[in-house]
């Protein structure tokens, strides 16, 4: 059996140290306010779904809670990783966000959460959890929504939060 010395172990060990200093530099940083979402992300729809995904365990919740709830307590469900998007882009100087829930198109399943937003340039786009898609000016908010993973889906209500 041959011993592996000092030096030997740690060039071992150097894939996994590499390893955990990338999963450390991607990680997203702990926000617990709609603002700070917004400065970190500069208003990019793409990083605050990122950060909702990173950073918002996936809970089913039996109310709406405002975004500063789901942020500290890092647990939610669509309605309130919504209301987190919505309330970053609120801060975002040209984003008119809302939050729309959607019902399936086939009445199977259970209706879902997004904040659908135009942009500064007039483009459209939502934010659905983790995903996010961005689509033309003008482009109808029913193509926006046939984009969203996960079903097809109808417009149901707009919630005002």
């Amino acid at each position: 059996m041959e011993i592996f010395g000092v030096a030997d172990a740690m060039i071992a060990l150097l894939p996994l140290l590499a390893a955990v200093g990338l999963f450390v530099a991607t990680a997203p940083p702990p926000l617990s306010t709609p603002q700070e979402l917004a400065e970190w992300s500069k208003c990019d729809p793409a990083k605050i779904s990122y950060w909702i995904g990173q950073s918002v365990e996936y809970t089913e919740q039996t109310k709406w809670d405002p975004a500063e709830v789901i942020m500290s307590r890092k647990s939610g469900d669509c309605k309130g990783n919504a209301s987190v998007a919505v309330a970053a882009l609120s801060r975002c100087a040209g984003y008119e966000p809302r939050i729309i829930v959607l019902h399936p198109v086939d009445g199977q399943g259970d209706s879902h959460a997004v904040a659908l937003y135009t942009d500064h340039k007039g483009r459209r786009g939502y934010i659905s959890n983790y995903q996010h898609g961005l689509y033309a000016p003008g482009t109808p908010w029913d193509e926006v929504v046939a984009g969203i993973p996960g079903g097809r889906f109808e417009i149901q209500a707009r919630v005002k939060i």
